[in-house]
């Protein structure tokens, strides 16, 4: 309401007010939670138990690589749909006329820009926070100290910003979401991947694999 108008400005209060009227915003964060658990829930069910229990530093080790999946879910997952959340951005805007009207008023390009920007970024905000307890209960068995889950939330968070302020860019120059979408992809494959490329490229060759070090 007000309090938003007056804290963020006039349009993050409206982008976020429209926003949040829509249920796939919630559904998805739903979703998002659903998957993780039915995947930890699957991964404990196929884990081989023996008759006489596990011992606690087993508990700890499988309470280790099931934190650092999810971590590793999450990222990858954020990656994909923290673009999809500004790529129309403005591009819509533009294609529907409205951007014009709004430029038009008494409104400043940062107040226009970062109202934007916060008000797609806050759902993608809430996904990572959404998970936060989930990684929490995963700690519980041990193997990981709590304050690395609240680590690898500040590196999600921080990676969606970065993917999200990317398609918010490329959304001023774009025409239609999905192209703005795709151009997104195609520099954070290049960004994930160059460093790979990269240490494939100076490991000495060994029976034409470079990927074998000597």
């Amino acid at each position: 309401g007000m309090a938003m108008q007056d804290a963020f400005g006039p349009v993050f209060a409206c982008e976020w007010l429209r926003a949040s009227r829509r249920w796939q915003l919630y559904a998805a964060r739903a979703a998002f939670v659903g998957v993780i658990l039915g995947g930890l829930l699957v991964l404990w069910e196929s884990l081989a138990r023996r008759p006489d229990g596990m011992d606690l530093r087993e508990i700890a080790a499988f309470g280790r690589s099931v934190s650092w999946t999810v971590a590793f879910v999450e990222l990858t997952l954020l990656l994909l749909a923290a673009p999809a959340a500004t790529a129309g951005s403005i591009c819509l805007d533009k294609a529907r006329g409205s951007l014009i009207q709004v430029m038009a008023t008494d409104l400043t390009d940062s107040e226009i820009v970062l109202g934007k920007l916060a008000a797609a970024l806050l759902p993608v905000a809430g996904l990572v926070a959404a998970l936060l307890p989930v990684k929490m209960l995963g700690s519980l068995l041990g193997g990981v100290e709590p304050m690395a889950m609240f680590g690898s939330s500040a590196v999600a968070l921080a990676t969606a910003v970065l993917a999200s302020t990317l398609a918010f860019s490329l959304s001023v120059w774009g025409r239609k979401p999905h192209e703005v979408l795709s151009a997104a992809y195609l520099i954070l494959l290049a960004w994930i991947g160059a460093p790979i490329l990269f240490e494939l490229a100076t490991v000495p060759l060994r029976d034409g694999l470079p990927w074998v070090r000597m």
